[in-house]
C-alpha cells in the first residue's frame, strides 16, 4: 500500500471529495488511486444571466462587469424582428477585451421583407471580458421599426 505523507495534500484530496478530516485514512489500497482535479477554474457554476431589449436605432447596455472580479463569457444570444418595411437593417453584441471593443455576434439584414433571426454562441473556450467595460447591444436601421434582444450567460471570478 501507498503512504500518505503529505498533510496538504491529504486535505485537498478529502476536502475535494467533502469527506471529513478525521475519517482521513493514512493509506491508499492497491486499487485506490486519489484524482486530482487541478484546473478547477474550467469548471465554473454560471452565475451571471442578463438581457436587454432595444428597439430601432439604439443601443442598451445588457451588463456591466464588475470592477473587482474577473468575468467570463460562456454564452450570448442575439435576437431581431424586423417589418416588412425597415431596409439596411443591423444588430450586434459588443464586449471589450484588451481594451478594444470587439464585436462577437452580428446580424444584417436588407431585404424588404418581415423578417425575424437570432444567433445563439455556446463557447468552448470562455472569453474573459475587461473589467468595468459594458456589454452592449447595438441597433441600426435607416426606415422604419425594428425590435431586439440579447441575452448574456457567465460567471465572475475572485481575483487571487
Amino acid at each position: 500500500m501507498s503512504q500518505i505523507t503529505n498533510k496538504d495534500a491529504v486535505k485537498a484530496i478529502f476536502e475535494g471529495a467533502r469527506m471529513p478530516l478525521q475519517d482521513t485514512p493514512s493509506e491508499l489500497g492497491k486499487t485506490c488511486v486519489p484524482v486530482m482535479d487541478m484546473t478547477p477554474n474550467f469548471h465554473r457554476i454560471i452565475n451571471i444571466i442578463k438581457s436587454e431589449e432595444v428597439i430601432d436605432a439604439t443601443s442598451g447596455i445588457i451588463y456591466t462587469t464588475p470592477t473587482n472580479k474577473d468575468f467570463y463569457l460562456t454564452n450570448a444570444i442575439l435576437t431581431i424582428i424586423k417589418n416588412a418595411t425597415s431596409t439596411s437593417v443591423f444588430s450586434s453584441l459588443n464586449i471589450k477585451v484588451d481594451g478594444v471593443i470587439r464585436g462577437i455576434i452580428f446580424i444584417e439584414e436588407t431585404t424588404l421583407t418581415a423578417q425575424s433571426a437570432q444567433i445563439v454562441l455556446n463557447l468552448n473556450f470562455p472569453i474573459k471580458v475587461d473589467r468595468g467595460s459594458d456589454i452592449i447591444i447595438a441597433h441600426g436601421t435607416n426606415v422604419s421599426k425594428i425590435q431586439g434582444s440579447a441575452t448574456i450567460l457567465g460567471y465572475t471570478v475572485e481575483p487571487n
